[in-house]
């Protein structure tokens, strides 16, 4: 989302005037799909005792989500993928606190442990500024396909991360 406006402009070039519209519609979109897919998943991940199942699941719909972006270059694209990475970001927020809670090592260091918890959520989101520059300037510029591609690698080494985590289903 970060760069979301900058791909409307550049990848689709949607005019100046027609971007803070459209921003808003397509995170409304993200979020609205994020937050729907997080209850239902939420509560099957806890009923099921499947949660790193549907944290796999999010890495698997990051990763369409980032080959529809860059396989298409039209507005029908551009909300496809971003419903589907609406959808695995839902999937991820299910998970991405109730999995490291359920292994935490005591109840007297359980706000600590959290905190160390919160850090690794939201370190990574915290780089993306530091390196999409390097990564969109490469092929000429504007490479926003190396920038999903590098969401694709990413989400794909999440995956067997955390099926190696011990104690949780």
């Amino acid at each position: 989302m970060t760069y979301q406006v900058y791909y409307l402009s550049d990848s689709l070039h949607i005019s100046e005037s027609g971007l803070p519209g459209l921003t808003f519609v397509l995170t409304l979109v993200i979020n609205g799909t994020s937050a729907l897919t997080v209850l239902v998943s939420g509560w099957m991940a806890d009923r099921f005792q499947r949660r790193k199942f549907y944290m796999a699941v999010a890495g698997m719909l990051a990763v369409a989500g980032f080959l529809v972006l860059i396989t298409t270059r039209s507005m029908a694209g551009m909300f496809t993928g971003a419903t589907v990475l609406g959808l695995g970001n839902g999937f991820f927020c299910s998970g991405h606190y109730t999995l490291p809670s359920s292994v935490l090592p005591s109840e007297q260091d359980a706000a600590k442990d959290m905190g160390v918890v919160n850090i690794a959520v939201t370190l990574p989101s915290s780089l993306v500024p530091v390196y999409a520059p390097t990564l969109l300037g490469t092929g000429g510029g504007n490479s926003y396909p190396a920038l999903f591609v590098s969401g694709i690698v990413l989400a794909l080494l999440g995956i067997p991360a955390v099926r190696r985590i011990r104690g949780v289903n």
